[in-house]
Order: structure tokens, then sequence, then C-alpha cells
């Protein structure tokens, strides 16, 4: 994996006057998307 490819990845559901439902678990599936390629080889180091 390559030290250049990163990827910061921040999902929110809370807000004071409208929260959101899906943010969160929308970070956390394009995180485990991006950390590997297709074929299981390192793609991006990724911060969740």
């Amino acid at each position: 994996m390559s030290p250049n490819r990163r990827a910061l990845l921040v999902g929110l559901n809370y807000y004071e006057t409208k929260p959101l439902g899906g943010c969160v678990a929308d970070a956390t599936e394009m995180a485990a998307r991006l950390r590997k390629h297709d074929s299981g080889a390192p793609n991006f180091a990724v911060q969740l």
C-alpha cells in the first residue's frame, strides 16, 4: 500500500435540530470498501 493512500471518513448522525439516520452506517461501509481492493489487496489506510 502506498503511504499516500489515506482516507478520513466522518459520519455524524446527531444534529440538534434535525437528527439523521444513516451517516455513521454509510461511513462504516465506505471504510470497508476503501480498505481493500476487490482482489483483497490493501488499498487505503482508513481512519473512521
